[in-house]
Parts: structure tokens; C-alpha cells; sequence
């Protein structure tokens, strides 16, 4: 290929995308290339969702598997596109320039989402707009007693100028009790009473503001109803499609769910320190399914512990004390492939801290059987 380039008169040089195909790179190293390229998805690509929480440890390093390889040092390394997609902060960029420099890397490109002018005609489903405000307020109100009671409380936003008015949610023309307002959207934030269980997870309800994926080769996610009626995320590890080979059977994750729950800790501060267990309501199809359940903190330190799952659905009951130090699984998983699936904090604390937690998982670790499937139905996850 590289021949056939320079035998049109093209004089520019000539790069690879060797992070694509890194499991050839003995032949792309030999080729007669002048430099070779890579790009960087550190928590992969459209979640059609903001992804929030510490992801700053996806972006610790680089590490190319063949570096030391000296047909890889003689060539140029270029990036020629990456983006934190997803991450509205724009703290990633730093860190991601650091791990550039020391991987060796002497070019950079960001790839850049679409101006707001063709934004609207863009097919994709995630994007990331620049803001054209040059100014902020802050505004607050107190709720009176007599509608703090538990239960939905909804509520709306009106904006007045004048006889004008906005009411948010969607930016719609005139205010709730007009008469002829018929917009059925509205903000809303649930009331419990007091040592109500925290949900940090729930199928029926966030599966639209999560991050499930599958990381073995055979492995992936889906959504199904239980025989209760009752929606469960699914964990699966199935069987090697045809010329597909087989994951190891080693120990390590095969599925995962990651869910951000901060928000919802925040809400409850003055009650953390009477939380004393996880609840788990989940089922597996096979007997003895072990599956990890993981805390991690906003300093991004990871605390696990292990269940057993078996065909029968049960609601599993994990003291906090029984969470140990682990490495945390870096999900989305990064792209290219071949980036680091775990982070370990070099100075983390032996314990625990609840009132620091902001990111559940749940990882699916194990393969399938000799023949059919392996898999977990989660329904939810709880603090109690």
C-alpha cells in the first residue's frame, strides 16, 4: 500500500493507523511507512448520556504495548484525533496532553463535535455544544412544609418578562396554570421519609442514565423482564460466534454496569452514617455465579466485595464493613483496546468512606458454560 501511495508522485509522508489493527503491528512496523498513528476514546463513545463522576484515572496514562520495539521508535507518532466524549468538564484535556507527552507522541489532533449552526442536521446521538451565555444568576426557593411530604414532588420553572412568559422544563411560551397550557414535561424530585433505603440502581427507572457493557469478546448487556413482571438489566457471556475465538477462562470481567449515584447521596448526607449494608436484588441461570459489587469514591478509589448468585431470585444483603480495597474497573471501556481495564490508587485508604462514594458497579466476572449462556439479572441495588 505504502508503494502503491508513493508510486502516484505523492512526496508527503506516510502514516498508519497502527492503533486499529494493533494485532498486526509486526507488519505495519515493517512497512515502508514514515510514521504511524493513534487516537484516543478514553471512556469510549456515544453513552447518549452525560457521564459524570472522577474519570481522570482513564486518562493516567498511554501505555503502547510495542514502545520499546526499535522499529516503532525510528517513526513519528502522531494522534490524529481524540476527545473525553461525553464528559461536559473540561478537565480531561490536560491530563490527556500529559499522557501524549510522555508516551512520545509529537502530534495531537482534538477531534472537534460540530458547530451549532449544523448541529441540528448532525445524525449522531451524543453531542457536546459550546454555550453562548455571558451571563449567570443563581436562584433558590424553600418548599413549604405542607408539600414536603413523601411522595413525586413536580415542579416547573417560569421565567416572566412583562405580560411574557417561559416555563422550563422545554423553554415553552405561557406557565402551567394558564389554561390553555398543555406541555406535560416538569421537573420533579421524590420525597422519602427518613431511613428510606437509598436506591443506587434500578432498572425500571435508570437504565437510560447508566453505563452497561459487555468486555470479553462474547459477552454484552440487554434489558429483560423477570418472572415478577419487574425490568432487570442483564449480564450475559455467551458462546464465540463462528471464527470468533473463545475468551480464557481466567478469572477477570466479563460484563459490567456502572452507575453514578452522587446525586443522589447528596439528597441524604444527614442519614449516611446509618447506612450499614448494600442490597443486591439479582438472579443468575447458572448455581454458584460470583459477582463483584464495587464503591468507588470521588478520589477515585475502588472498595468490592463478592457474592454468590444461583437460579433463584434474592435480595443479597452486604455489610459495608465486608468492602475491601480493589482495583477499579475502568468502564466505558477505553479505546483502542489495548489501554489499561483497571486503575489502582497508590496512596488509597483501608477503608471505606460512605460519605465519598459516588459510582456503583457491578461486574459480571466468569465465562460460559460449555454450551449456552452465562447470566445475571439485576433488578436493583440498594443502601440501607
Amino acid at each position: 500500500m505504502a508503494q502503491a501511495i508513493r508510486a502516484t508522485g505523492c512526496r508527503k509522508p506516510v502514516f498508519y493507523n497502527i492503533a486499529e489493527s494493533p494485532d498486526v503491528y509486526d507488519a505495519i512496523l515493517n512497512a515502508s511507512v514514515d510514521g504511524v498513528t493513534f487516537q484516543w476514546y478514553p471512556q469510549g463513545l456515544v453513552s447518549g448520556h452525560a457521564l459524570r463522576g472522577n474519570f481522570l484515572p482513564y486518562v493516567d496514562e498511554y501505555p503502547i504495548p510495542f514502545c520499546t520495539d526499535k522499529r516503532f521508535i525510528s517513526k513519528a507518532k502522531m494522534v490524529y484525533e481524540f476527545e473525553s466524549a461525553d464528559i461536559i468538564q473540561p478537565i480531561m484535556y490536560p491530563f490527556m496532553a500529559r499522557s501524549f507527552r510522555a508516551a512520545g507522541f509529537q502530534w495531537a489532533t482534538q477531534f472537534a463535535y460540530d458547530p451549532m449552526a449544523i448541529a441540528f442536521a448532525n445524525n449522531g446521538r451524543t453531542q457536546v455544544l459550546p454555550m453562548t451565555t455571558t451571563s449567570y444568576a443563581t436562584v433558590e426557593a424553600t418548599v413549604p412544609a405542607e408539600l414536603a411530604y413523601p411522595g413525586l414532588l413536580r415542579y416547573w420553572i417560569v421565567l416572566r418578562k412583562g405580560q411574557q412568559a417561559l416555563t422550563f422544563p422545554g423553554g415553552f411560551a405561557g406557565q402551567p396554570r394558564d389554561w390553555n397550557y398543555h406541555h406535560a414535561e416538569s421537573f420533579s424530585v421524590p420525597i422519602v421519609a427518613k431511613d428510606t433505603p437509598l436506591p443506587l440502581f434500578r432498572a425500571s427507572l435508570d437504565k437510560d442514565q447508566v453505563e452497561a457493557r459487555g468486555i470479553a469478546s462474547t459477552a454484552w448487556t440487554d434489558y429483560v423482564t423477570t418472572p415478577a413482571g419487574e425490568l432487570a438489566l442483564r449480564l450475559v457471556v455467551g458462546q464465540p460466534k463462528l471464527g470468533q475465538a473463545k475468551p480464557s477462562a481466567g478469572p477477570g470481567p466479563s460484563a459490567a454496569l456502572r452507575a453514578y449515584f452522587g446525586h443522589k447521596l447528596a439528597g441524604r448526607t444527614t442519614e449516611v452514617a446509618g447506612f450499614t449494608e448494600v442490597i443486591v436484588k439479582a438472579q443468575a441461570n447458572q448455581p454458584a455465579t460470583s459477582v463483584k459489587v464495587v464503591l468507588m469514591t470521588k478520589d477515585a478509589t475502588a472498595y468490592s466485595a463478592m457474592v454468590q448468585l444461583g437460579a433463584e431470585e434474592r435480595e443479597l444483603r452486604i455489610p459495608l464493613t465486608a468492602f475491601r480495597p480493589d482495583a477499579l474497573l475502568l468502564l466505558p471501556r477505553s479505546y483502542p483496546g489495548f489501554l489499561p481495564l483497571t486503575y489502582q490508587s497508590a496512596n488509597q485508604p483501608a477503608t471505606l468512606k460512605l460519605t465519598e462514594a459516588e459510582v456503583l458497579q457491578v461486574v459480571l466476572e466468569g465465562v460460559a458454560p460449555a454450551s449456552g449462556q452465562l447470566y445475571v439479572d439485576l433488578e436493583s441495588v440498594y443502601l440501607q
